[in-house]
């Protein structure tokens, strides 16, 4: 991906990520006007949220820390706002590890996050019309319950499209479990922590092994390889394809491809060669 692209993506992910307006919605949207479709922008798409979960670490900095003191000095309200934000965090990471792939075969496309897009304005035009506006119950974070935060995040569980914003969904649910805009606005934020990290990590570490270049020569993983070779018997022929020279291809066939498959994804390499994803 050209740096200039990325560039751009980074801007559009800054000044959509907060706002209820589907950040992912908006790189699928200008990744394929910029004419990337490939695997790897899907998971740079996913991977850059990773400047918005550092965002609100910053500005919630004494927020956190305080709250995080207050977990180990075993604090009532402290616990119960980690409660919270662990049980929203529970469903939407359940149903991600179940659609992950589905998810990013189907739904990474214009017409789905157009249409996500339309539905979600709509939503919120909806609920701020007819919905009545009762004064809220929960007016501090620290009211916000398990049970509260559990159904919030069966809420964002809609956000998995593509075109959903995740904001949306949480805020939305949130005000209508009582919390109040502001508490709804912090709880969204803080929750984006857990969700948008362990997304970020994991789709980094899945496309790191498998965009892993092949290793290079005089490497373990080659150099078994060619001692396995050296001895006669059919499974030479297969033992010797299951890692190529160091800057080429992996073989068509089937059974070169399978067995290469383990050296390739090893996360000896994977790992090592996260920047080819980002760059």
């Amino acid at each position: 991906m050209p740096v200039l692209y990325a560039l751009l993506l980074g801007v559009v992910e800054g000044l959509t990520e907060y706002l209820p307006v589907s950040s992912t919605g908006h790189l699928v949207l200008v990744s394929h006007a910029l004419g990337l479709h490939d695997d790897a922008t899907k998971t740079f798409e996913v991977v850059i949220q990773l400047g918005a979960v550092l965002a609100v670490v910053v500005h919630y900095r004494a927020l956190l820390l305080q709250r995080v003191a207050g977990v180990f000095r075993k604090d009532p309200d402290a616990i119960r706002l980690f409660s919270a934000l662990l049980a929203a965090f529970v469903p939407t990471a359940v149903a991600g590890l179940l659609l992950r792939k589905a998810i990013k075969a189907h739904l990474f496309g214009k017409g789905p996050v157009v249409v996500a897009l339309i539905v979600g304005g709509v939503l919120m035009i909806v609920f701020e019309r007819l919905v009545p506006r009762t004064k809220a119950t929960l007016e501090k974070l620290e009211d916000v319950t398990p049970k509260h935060g559990f159904l919030i995040g069966v809420a964002q569980c809609a956000a998995l499209w593509p075109g959903t914003s995740r904001s949306m969904a949480t805020i939305v649910g949130g005000r209508a479990l009582g919390l109040s805009p502001t508490v709804a606005a912090e709880f969204s934020f803080l929750l984006a922590l857990p969700v948008l990290g362990a997304a970020t990590l994991l789709d980094l570490y899945k496309g790191a092994r498998r965009w892993s270049p092949p290793p290079p020569r005089g490497s373990r993983c080659s150099s078994d390889s060619r001692s396995r070779s050296s001895s006669p018997g059919p499974s030479s022929a297969s033992s010797s394809a299951s890692c190529a020279p160091a800057g080429s291809l992996p073989s068509a066939s089937t059974g070169s491809r399978s067995a290469s498959s383990s050296c390739f994804s090893s996360p000896e390499y994977g790992v090592s060669h996260v920047r080819q994803i980002l760059l």
